[in-house]
């Protein structure tokens, strides 16, 4: 996939409430994902990606994501559980975006430049959080993992054929 005309990654909204801190110990949920728009802009395919993280303390209301995989009888989950509005107190929010222009080029190729670009986006992310002080909290490692990385590759291709912008 080319990807061109890209725009920064450009951090939308972080909260982190320490007071919550203590209490996150004992009772706290997450949330977090890519999510892809595909959308035709002055005549150019573009994605508009955003990641967001959501960690609560307290009660709250949760829904699975899940999504079909290639193969039969198989299931994806992108993200943990979904956090319901008004669930629990914040800890700690983080909402980022970005944007680019892409051309198809094929499958295999597309999900490689895909992978690449989630990944610099995951470094980006990392070091966004290591940077204020959000170590101490301790970001899940299944947020990251690689294979997460290739099942959001997966669905962006799922998008831009969904927008019918995918022609392989």
């Amino acid at each position: 996939m080319k990807i061109f005309n890209l725009e920064p990654i450009t951090v939308k909204e972080y909260i982190f409430n320490k007071s919550f801190l203590a209490q996150s110990h004992s009772s706290h949920s997450s949330s977090y994902g890519f999510d892809f728009d595909c959308k035709v802009i002055d005549s150019q395919k573009t994605m508009i990606i955003t990641f967001e993280i959501l960690h609560t303390v307290g009660d709250g209301d949760y829904e699975e994501e899940i999504f079909f995989a290639d193969g039969p009888n198989e299931l994806l989950v992108v993200g943990s559980s979904t956090v319901a509005e008004g669930a629990g107190d914040i800890l700690m929010s983080y909402k980022s975006s970005c944007q680019f222009n892409l051309e198809n080029e094929g499958y295999d190729v597309d999900i490689l430049s895909l992978i690449d670009f989630l990944t610099a986006y995951h470094v980006h992310t990392q070091k966004f959080l290591d940077q204020y002080g959000f170590k101490s909290f301790g970001l899940p490692e299944e947020a990251f993992f690689p294979h997460n990385i290739l099942s959001n590759a997966k669905c962006a291709i799922e998008n831009l054929l969904g927008s019918h912008m995918y022609e392989f």
